[in-house]
């Protein structure tokens, strides 16, 4: 081949892998999204991080998406497709035999096998559910169990900043020739604070369960290279209000533990997760409940009783992580109701910055989110229509609905919940929570919300009068129990999170999730 036919093989092959990014067939069934920080971290890369909106692990080496779907879903024949070229937004991973067309390679050090960088963003991984450390099975306890779920060990291992849980000779470690993990202190870490491991068929690796019991367990055996801070342990006692963390108002923050706030926030923006997290509710939001139903744009998150459920278990993840990142932050909440007759100390440049620069678009330019291109048009989107929050009588009739929901479980079902999300009751369908996204407007206006940080102080506070609402009317009120849309039901799994907990799990947050608001 002389030079010039070279020359055009590159440049034919390069504009190909332009426009055609994948291959899937249509009939090849889809996976989901791609965790990229922990197949940088199996790497041992460190975490992902974004460029120019490419994907690379923050040691710099390229991603090769397929690579990483195989990684991800083994033994699936998985490949990589991003359905929509121009968005960054949209790679998944496909189970299939078809062949992707690699997108061509950046600069910089390259993964084994030629890899191949990606414009991408993070999905929700898929958790390895019910697995185990060793064949040994543990002791049964003694006493009445509870069975809480699966064990997400990948998850469990990140939150630790070591690589993805893998399997050898039987025995799971956070990453190859890693430690064995502890599988109650996987537990006891998943289901705050009483879980305990156990076996339920002995000698399969692949049935371990997390079960709630006040008893104290047969300690498992000691695991292979154990650390002191894996020993296994009995179950945490039921917390008091002295053990758990406590959400405090964002007001009562002092520059210091604000400046902390932020800082962990910048953090996980930098190093991908916080697009992890937008993503993931983007996602929520498109996935209908049930499809194409005529009577209700139902989602897996909204407009239903899992809009409670569903965002409590999402800021608590995010609060994870940013607890990870400094563990002296907690998320704190935005009393938005006491905002209600003025312009809200928290968009200044001192909290969360100002309003949209209106010479730049509506974008904010102040305050420690200024280059995050964040749009806001506060009381005044002409899209939303909303120029004034919610009051402390709108928050106090919300709080009189004496049940959680009530059929047909949509938005314009009576109940505590609906009132909440603000579908019922008081300048619906722009009460409580809509109406405070409406009023932020911009991106708090779109379904880029997650886009705007202010997003998760708002749904602290809701999380925040949904408990106060519980104290009063009972912590298990959760309706239905069954008989509800798929998703929506008490003991339904809760779809695009990375613990993939069932409204069940969520409903005590003092003696299930460990904290508690001021």
């Amino acid at each position: 081949m002389n030079i010039f036919n070279k020359i055009f093989f590159v440049l034919v092959t390069v504009l190909f892998a332009f426009l055609i990014p994948s291959l899937v067939k249509a009939n090849d069934v889809s996976l989901g999204g791609m965790h990229l920080d922990g197949y940088c971290r199996s790497l041992g890369q460190g975490g992902v991080k974004l460029t120019n909106n490419i994907w690379t692990c923050e040691s710099g080496l390229a991603i090769d998406m397929n690579a990483a779907c195989n990684w991800q879903y083994p033994n699936k024949s998985a490949v990589a497709s991003q359905t929509t070229q121009d968005n960054p937004y949209t790679w998944t991973c496909f189970e299939g035999h078809t062949q992707t067309t690699p997108t061509p390679s950046t600069s910089g050090p390259t993964a084994p096998n030629t890899p191949t960088p990606t414009r991408g963003t993070i999905p929700t991984p898929t958790p390895n559910v019910g697995i185990t450390p060793t064949p040994t099975p543990t002791p049964t306890p003694s006493g009445q169990l509870t069975r809480l779920g699966g064990m997400d060990l990948d998850s469990y291992c990140l939150n630790r900043g070591l690589p993805r849980a893998v399997v050898s000779n039987e025995i799971w470690t956070c990453g190859q020739g890693g430690r064995a993990i502890d599988m109650n202190n996987a537990c006891q870490w998943q289901y705050v604070p009483t879980a305990i491991a156990r076996q339920d068929a002995a000698g399969n690796p692949y049935t371990w369960s997390c079960y709630a019991s006040n008893v104290t367990p047969t300690p498992t055996p000691t695991p292979v290279n154990p650390t002191p801070t894996q020993s296994v342990s009995s179950p945490t006692p039921t917390p008091t209000t002295s053990n758990l963390r406590v959400r405090r108002s964002i007001y009562s923050l002092s520059p210091d533990e604000v400046q902390r706030l932020v800082s962990a926030i910048n953090t996980l923006r930098n190093n991908g997760e916080y697009a992890d997290f937008m993503n993931r509710h983007i996602q929520a939001m498109m996935t209908e409940t049930p499809v194409n139903d005529p009577t209700t744009d139902r989602n897996v998150a909204h407009r239903g009783p899992a809009f409670l459920t569903w965002h409590r278990a999402f800021i608590y993840e995010y609060e994870e992580r940013l607890r990870a990142v400094d563990p002296t932050v907690t998320l704190p909440y935005w009393p938005f109701e006491s905002d209600s007759g003025s312009t809200p100390r928290v968009f200044t440049a001192a909290y969360f910055g100002s309003d949209g620069n209106r010479t730049q678009n509506d974008r904010v330019t102040d305050g420690p989110f200024a280059n995050w291109g964040i749009l806001r048009r506060i009381g005044r989107d002409a899209d939303t229509g909303q120029t004034s929050l919610p009051t402390p009588t709108d928050v106090n009739s919300v709080l009189q609905f004496a049940n959680y929901d009530s059929a047909p479980y949509n938005e314009q079902s009576a109940g505590f919940v609906m009132g909440m999300e603000g579908w019922i009751g008081t300048n619906s369908p722009w009460g409580m929570h809509n109406r405070v996204h409406g009023y932020v407007g911009g991106d708090m206006g779109t379904m880029d919300s997650a886009n705007d940080p202010i997003f998760f102080l708002l749904h602290a506070n809701v999380d925040r009068l949904w408990w106060q609402w519980q104290l009063a009317r009972g912590i298990t009120t959760f309706q239905p129990a069954g008989g509800g849309p798929a998703g929506h039901n008490l003991n339904d799994p809760l779809r695009f999170l990375l613990r993939v907990p069932t409204n069940a799990d969520v409903l005590d947050i003092q003696n299930d999730m460990g904290y508690t608001y001021n």
